[in-house]
């Protein structure tokens, strides 16, 4: 009993470290710039980079995307984006769903400025998901209802657990996530 109890407890300490990086830079995300824009789309039609720069503040001299001009989406097509490791692929996501801002240059959605469209409404358009989400322990019904925001009904859950393909049933999610594959963690996500 005591060995078990004190594996449990050793569980959690590691569980406990592997999340501390991710309060490392917790200031840099409370003091995030929003888009606090009026303007709401219903679909996306084009997205447009007219002379896109972007750099990390923590390095300056290393330009991720640097005066970039190019037309991605017309009207419902599928883009894939290529390119090496540390390239800029999820920075060019990330600015485009509004999670970072350009440092010059202008991103256009259906022709208007990105930062004059309304963020929840540019989250209802594009969805990103990250390449490491974090998943807390808890049953699927509570982790849902802690992402949306307030108390799903079963109904809802099951709406939504439908309609992203999820598995009804998993109902618990155990080690911060690592009990489901991969597939069933981006689907929780979404």
């Amino acid at each position: 009993m005591v060995i078990g109890k004190s594996q449990e407890i050793e569980g959690l300490i590691n569980s406990l470290l592997k999340t501390l990086p991710s309060f490392e830079h917790v200031d840099n995300i409370l003091n995030l710039e929003t888009i606090k824009g009026s303007h709401k789309i219903s679909k996306i039609e084009t997205i447009n980079f007219n002379n896109v720069k972007f750099h990390y503040d923590i390095n300056r001299e290393n330009t991720i995307i640097n005066n970039l001009n190019a037309s991605f989406i017309q009207g419902g097509d599928r883009v894939r984006i290529t390119g090496s490791n540390g390239a800029g692929k999820s920075t060019l996501i990330k600015i485009i769903t509004g999670l970072l801002s350009t440092k010059s240059g202008k991103v256009l959605i259906n022709n208007i400025p990105i930062k004059d469209i309304d963020f929840n409404n540019l989250k209802e358009n594009i969805i990103y998901i990250g390449q490491n989400e974090f998943i807390m322990n808890d049953t699927v019904s509570n982790y849902l209802s802690a992402m949306a925001g307030y108390e799903l009904s079963n109904d809802e859950i099951a709406r939504l657990m439908e309609r992203v393909n999820f598995d009804s049933k998993i109902t618990e999610i155990k080690d911060g996530g690592n009990s489901l594959s991969g597939g069933q963690r981006k689907s929780l996500c979404l």
